[in-house]
């Protein structure tokens, strides 16, 4: 409950409880009753004695009066032999009988006081009633003091019905009003929801008509919007690489952030939030701890591979970041969309690269032909002319050197192909090659080859080709294991070597590596390395076509 309801709800509640006290209770207002009623038959008593709802109790006035015990007795003879179901019942005793009731039988005396009791029942059954009795010198007339015991009776009756009746009223006016704060509760509570959610969608809708350009900036001030953040750091995961793209109020690394900061970690859970105040953290400390120093306190939410840090100068409550949350999750689909043209541009510059080096490697292929025909067929026609006219003998020798050019030749412009053979036996054979170069191979798990479609064999028998001519000309390797694998619709070639590693000044495409992942990229695969000093792991992972 909100601090201004509870003022409310309790200034109404002393203002209740001070107008019970101005009202007099159902006890004072019997007292009353009983004492206005004794002063209309001098030297007599009353009696009242009531039972409603599990509570009784008894008014005698006056309250020292010596007739208290036969006054009771005829209460209770009243509350015995009156009719239970009737509204209003009476009994009236005698002197001598209510001298006989309280001398145990003995013979009345002009002192006897004049007995009369009234009844009334406060329900159908009339186990709560309400009862008068009086004792009045026999002097008085007993359908005066039935009249006046009735109206005693009854007014009683009367008052305890009113007070059960306002507590009641009471409780059920508390009740509503409580309600009452708990519906406008409610509706503050819906509202707020409302315009958390209109804010949402305002958000997700304008990052929808977003062009290419700073969408990663406008994404982040979105975030911020949510609440009063201060500061903000956008990291988008891609290939395993974590990077910040886009910030405010900080500067971000260059380099990709570590596993062990607040982002990354948030990405890797990628479901809940990481909130850190800086007055209470525990745990290990992360890079964002110094980044975000001077603010009181940040958290970091997740979306589909990537998360935002949001830092604030004041504490960041669990309801903000729900909202930023939402906020998260709303925009899935846009994000989506944002990779996918990411994507498709990628693919496009890929596309247009290829082509210009294709074109560029036909120039060249070309010229080279051109070169070799000219310096080297070109010498062996001469050589062939000569000796055609020095004898038959060394025009054949010429000729054979002739076929043999033209057969390599030939064999080198011929695309690295299966062919005929299965991808177990091309590796093996790339292997043997390999061995006569000093570098022992092996292939892991030969039998998960054959699971394989032909097309992703022979792409992968190019790719194990590549790289292994890359660890022969660079790698300075004495072990190569190759293992190929099918892991659902993903094929999945693994090459391992011994070698000197890739050093970081050449890049993760470096060595003669770019080709091959622009050449699997182009077919909707990717390469991954991972490389150190003495082992290197090339991962090609290729799908399968639908």
């Amino acid at each position: 409950m909100k601090p201004e309801a509870e003022v409310r709800l309790a200034s109404t509640d002393a203002q209740r409880r001070s107008e019970r006290a101005a009202k007099p209770s159902p006890q004072r207002r019997i007292n009353q009753i009983a004492a206005r009623a004794a002063s209309l038959f001098p030297d007599g008593a009353i009696l009242i004695r009531w039972r409603f709802d599990g509570d009784e109790g008894a008014v005698l006035e006056p309250h020292d009066s010596p007739l208290r015990p036969m006054l009771e007795r005829t209460a209770a003879a009243a509350e015995l032999y009156a009719p239970r179901r009737d509204r209003d019942a009476a009994l009236t005793m005698s002197p001598e009988d209510s001298y006989r009731n309280g001398r145990n039988g003995a013979a009345a005396d002009a002192a006897a006081p004049l007995m009369v009791s009234a009844r009334v029942n406060l329900n159908s059954t009339g186990d709560d009633a309400m009862t008068a009795a009086i004792a009045a010198p026999a002097r008085n007339r007993p359908s005066v003091l039935h009249a006046i015991a009735a109206m005693a009776s009854t007014a009683a009756a009367a008052a305890v019905q009113a007070a059960a009746a306002e507590k009641s009223r009471d409780f059920w006016r508390l009740h509503a009003q409580e309600l009452a704060e708990k519906l406008t509760q409610i509706e503050t509570s819906s509202r707020a929801l409302d315009r958390e959610r209109q804010s949402t969608d305002d958000a997700a809708s304008a990052l929808a008509r977003l062009g290419p350009r700073n969408r990663y900036a406008v994404l982040g001030a979105k975030f911020a919007a949510t609440a009063p953040f201060d500061a903000w750091i956008v990291a988008l995961q891609s290939d395993g690489i974590i990077r910040a793209v886009a910030s405010h109020g900080v500067l971000i690394p260059a380099t990709p952030l570590e596993n062990s900061s607040a982002l990354a970690a948030c990405i890797g859970s990628g479901k809940s939030a990481i909130r850190r105040v800086k007055r209470a953290q525990r745990g290990r400390p992360h890079p964002e701890d110094r980044l975000f120093a001077r603010f009181d306190s940040y958290a970091c939410v997740p979306f589909d591979r990537g998360a935002v840090a949001l830092a604030s100068r004041t504490p960041i409550t669990p309801r903000t970041v729900a909202h930023a949350e939402a906020l998260a999750k709303r925009i899935e689909p846009i994000l989506a969309r944002w990779r996918a043209e990411a994507e498709c541009e990628r693919l496009e510059r890929l596309v247009g690269t290829l082509g210009m080096r294709l074109y560029a490697a036909v120039d060249a292929e070309r010229s080279r032909i051109a070169r070799d025909l000219h310096d080297h067929q070109a010498q062996l026609l001469a050589a062939a002319r000569i000796a055609i006219e020095a004898g038959p003998d060394e025009a054949r020798g010429v000729f054979k050197q002739l076929e043999d050019a033209l057969r390599l030749r030939v064999r080198e412009l011929r695309p690295a192909t299966l062919g005929r053979s299965s991808l177990e036996d091309a590796l093996r054979y790339e292997l043997r090659r390999l061995s006569d170069a000093g570098i022992r191979g092996r292939l892991m798990r030969p039998e998960r080859i054959g699971k394989l479609t032909r097309p992703v064999q022979q792409l992968c028998y190019q790719a194990a080709r590549e790289a292994l001519a890359n660890v022969a000309r660079h790698a300075e390797a004495t072990h190569v294991e190759i293992s190929v694998e099918k892991r659902g619709r993903i094929a999945r070639l693994s090459i391992l070597d011994n070698g000197r590693g890739i050093p970081e000044t050449s890049g993760r495409n470096g060595m003669g590596l770019s080709g091959l992942t622009e050449r699997l990229a182009l077919m909707g695969g990717r390469l991954k390395v991972e490389s150190k000093r003495g082992a290197t792991r090339l991962i090609a992972e290729i799908p399968e076509p639908a």
